[in-house]
């Protein structure tokens, strides 16, 4: 429903002008709302929020560069979800990647009591 708002002109003079009013929404229109939001199975976790490059990169220490460059290889080192033309990560596949690159000791170093 236009609401009417006097308005002043550099001239001086006062015009009329019709303001629009956004509309309310009742109670029960945002009660209704709440009920449709979607209810995850029970068992199930809520899906975690994906990560971006940069911040990846700050996870690992390195440049968004060498997180994208080891992301589009052929066989690509840490796996990415790709979101039309965004690539996004999951934390677990991150996790997975500095789990893959967690060494155990050497046979140098047990040999020679390192």
């Amino acid at each position: 429903m236009p609401v009417a708002a006097l308005s002043q002109s550099s001239s001086g003079s006062h015009a009329l002008t019709s303001v629009r009013k956004p509309p309310v929404r009742a109670m029960a229109d945002i009660t209704k709302a709440s009920q449709n939001a979607i209810d995850f199975p029970p068992g199930r976790a809520e899906p975690q929020r994906l990560l971006n490059a940069r911040e990846v990169a700050a996870r690992l220490g390195v440049s968004e560069r060498w997180v994208r460059d080891h992301t589009t290889r052929r066989s690509p080192k840490i796996v990415g979800v790709k979101l039309g033309t965004l690539m996004r990560y999951r934390c677990a596949d991150v996790d997975e990647f500095m789990e893959r690159l967690t060494t155990s000791r050497s046979s140098f170093q047990r040999q020679f009591g390192g």
